[in-house]
């Protein structure tokens, strides 16, 4: 790893997750980063303001000794987490006045996304279908995790 830091190793596959869930661009970026023990950047805390005025945040590291990936989405009427590793989805809403609320875990995907990701692009390749996540896509997150980086 020593070529890239975190940044480009992780967090641009979570600036793809939240320029797709939000369908809109990242327009403001706000980086904290660290180096504790690799010769890039290896913890990051990178906050963003997207052009529909949704914010969003980041905390990634190779810091840490387990592996954990977690996304978390705050919304007028309910909050959503979902464990990216074991796939598993909760779903908290109607908070009631005295702080009380309603639970529902939901279907997780059955598929390994790598292996889908692996799987979508070979059939792109061999139908001519344009790509789930195009070319122009990958180069708008790796814009962004450049200007986290200060390089671009």
């Amino acid at each position: 790893m020593g070529e890239v830091g975190v940044v480009i190793d992780l967090a641009v596959h979570d600036i793809d997750i939240i320029r797709h869930l939000t369908a809109s661009e990242i327009v403001e970026v706000q980086p904290q980063l660290a180096r504790t023990r690799a010769e890039r950047e290896d913890t990051a805390l990178l906050q963003f303001r997207l052009d529909n005025g949704v914010i969003a945040h980041i905390t990634t590291n190779w810091v840490t000794p387990y592996k954990t990936r977690t996304l978390q989405v705050a919304t007028k009427s309910k909050f959503v987490v979902a464990d990216l590793i074991t796939r598993q989805v909760t779903e908290y809403f109607g908070q009631q006045p005295d702080g009380s609320y309603s639970t529902r875990m939901l279907n997780s995907w059955p598929a390994e996304p790598l292996r889908k990701e692996l799987e979508a692009f070979a059939s792109a390749i061999n139908t001519g279908e344009p790509p789930a996540v195009t070319g122009e896509d990958g180069l708008r997150n790796l814009q962004v995790a450049l200007r986290c980086l200060g390089e671009a």
